[in-house]
């Protein structure tokens, strides 16, 4: 029987489990051969999951897709629960060979046959491979959500190991976002939960988590961390952990340029990847290979290793593009524009820094080699976001004083944003008034004309961002906005009419070197990323306070 949340063994030739025979002492595998070459179904499907199992234990990880395969052809023939643990071994199977997209589909399948079980340590280990494969796959929004409910499900089970499986689990979606302290305190709970009841596997899962967060916080401790997770799964014969442990001592020792030592940790890696036949990571182990190449300037190696893994799984996929992006852009090749738009676009997907940030440092570098120095900031700001997305909440403020009449004038000098108060460069200064006509003294805008003033200016200064990014050279943009407003609602005429514009029209002119579809685009991304346009065509909570004197 399949272990719920079983982690994938090291094969040692010397003990390990004999292949599964039939009465007549003939192994199931050469069965499933003869019966597969018959046509004998039966003897398929009684005989091919344990021809699968055997392939599985022996470290034969190819065969036993493939013998798994065979028998979810015929699916119908099984009950539902032989049907989930089949689909949830296959499944394992494909993930450990790198097939992450049938490795998740076929999870997700063996996660809604689960739900019929009413066993909640059923399904909460089998959501906990969902997240996780969910995850290989470039799914981190569903591999988040069904992280959690694999949490909530083991802490209603009550099943201490599997628990700690799931939250360590967590812990690792928490590092790789870069939430740190969050991964740690997570991971530091799996890990005693794991030593209590005495899994190794876990345990070093765990340690891994905990370890990359503390690096990722500069903490010497990391490296300890992580090279006790290691060791404890090379104890433990437990092949994924070890590898797990492995790419992240290799990627950290990479981000911090310490390559004689990375090589030494990837050498070893790589070649026990490949005797395990743990094809997903050794997958990651190349790419690895070939950012160290970079790193040392061996471009042509570099490339060469990148572009083996440009359209793998996207773990892989995205780094090997940033590494051949890189390598392109210092040659001045133009197609390093496209590999790194790519890798770009593929990184925010995943909505993990370890991913955005190469992308936008490849990118900001290829901006700069360009001499584009507009190019260059955007990237940066971008970055600094991602990095931090609590650095995206600004506040904006404005101290008005009544002067006389109906002229005001507005003060601005000071905002919050990138986690703290900043201060302009000087303070600016807006006066508002009414003309003579609506008993004013005209010396000022009146405050609905500023409003249409900032609908204008929001836009415009969206547009020139986006030309900037998309390399269009700007030769003027001009714009006129207007907008229909009927008084008698300010003065309380009318109660059918409202006080504000009854409509804003705004028309632009825009010269460039590009054909006419791509000026109409920007002005149209412009409009959809403006502040001020969402505010006015979808509202806002305006809250009003009085103190009095």
């Amino acid at each position: 029987m399949w272990r719920p949340g079983g982690t994938l063994r090291r094969a040692c030739p010397q003990g390990s489990p004999a292949p599964q025979v039939n009465r007549d002492g003939c192994d199931a595998a050469r069965i499933v051969h003869h019966a597969a070459q018959a046509g004998d179904v039966d003897a398929i499907v009684r005989y091919g999951p344990a021809a699968a199992r055997d392939a599985a234990r022996a470290g034969a990880h190819r065969e036993a897709v493939a013998h798994f395969g065979l028998v979810l052809e015929h699916a119908d023939r099984l009950a539902a629960d032989e049907r989930a643990e089949l689909l949830e071994q296959y499944a394992i199977e494909c993930y450990t060979i790198g097939a992450a997209e049938r490795a998740a589909d076929a999870q997700r399948q063996a996660v809604e046959l689960n739900r019929g079980q009413g066993d909640l340590r059923i399904l909460g280990s089998s959501l906990r491979w969902l997240s996780r494969m969910r995850w290989w796959a470039g799914e981190r929004g569903d591999a988040e959500e069904a992280g959690r409910k694999a949490v909530e499900m083991l802490e209603k089970a009550g099943d201490a190991r599997l628990l700690a499986l799931a939250l360590s689990n967590q812990s690792q979606l928490y590092m790789l976002a870069h939430q740190a302290r969050e991964s740690i305190s997570c991971g530091e709970r799996a890990a005693t939960l794991a030593r209590e009841v005495g899994d190794p596997a876990i345990t070093s899962h765990a340690l891994t988590n905990i370890g990359a967060s503390q690096w990722s916080l500069g903490d010497p401790a990391g490296h300890r961390t992580m090279d006790e997770a290691l060791r404890v799964a090379l104890d433990a014969d437990d092949v994924e952990d070890a590898c797990r442990a492995y790419v992240g001592i290799v990627w950290n020792l990479l981000d911090w340029f310490r390559l004689g030592e990375a090589e030494h940790y990837l050498t070893a890696s790589m070649q026990f990847a490949e005797e395990a036949e743990f094809l997903g990571f050794l997958s990651y182990m190349r790419v690895e290979q070939a950012r160290l190449e970079f790193c040392r300037g061996s471009w042509d190696a570099a490339v060469r290793l990148a572009e083996l893994y440009a359209d793998a799984n996207l773990p892989v996929s995205r780094p090997a593009l940033t590494v051949h992006g890189r390598v392109l852009a210092r040659r001045g090749q133009p197609e390093a524009a496209r590999l790194l738009g790519l890798a770009w676009e593929l990184a925010v997907k995943s909505n993990e820094l370890q991913r955005t940030g190469p992308a936008a440092v490849a990118r900001a570098e290829a901006a700069w080699l360009q001499g584009d120095r507009a190019g260059v900031r955007n990237i940066a700001a971008l970055d600094a976001v991602k990095a931090q997305p609590e650095a995206a909440r600004f506040r904006f403020s404005v101290d008005n004083r009544w002067i006389s009449g109906t002229h005001n004038s507005n003060q601005i000098s000071t905002f919050f944003g990138v986690g703290a108060e900043q201060q302009h460069e000087s303070t600016f200064a807006i006066e508002a008034d009414h003309p003579a006509v609506l008993v004013g003294g005209d010396t000022a805008p009146t405050p609905a004309e500023i409003l249409l003033a900032a609908l204008a200016s929001c836009l415009t200064s969206g547009l020139g961002n986006i030309a900037a990014v998309r390399k269009i050279n700007l030769e003027s943009v001009e714009s006129r906005v207007e907008g229909d407003i009927d008084l008698r609602g300010i003065l309380g005429l009318s109660g059918e009419v409202r006080n504000g514009f009854g409509q804003i029209r705004v028309s632009f002119r825009v010269r460039g070197d590009a054909p006419s579809d791509q000026l109409r685009q920007l002005v149209e991304q412009a409009v959809a990323r403006s502040a001020v346009y969402d505010v006015l065509t979808h509202g806002v909570p305006i809250s009003v306070d009085v103190a009095t004197s």
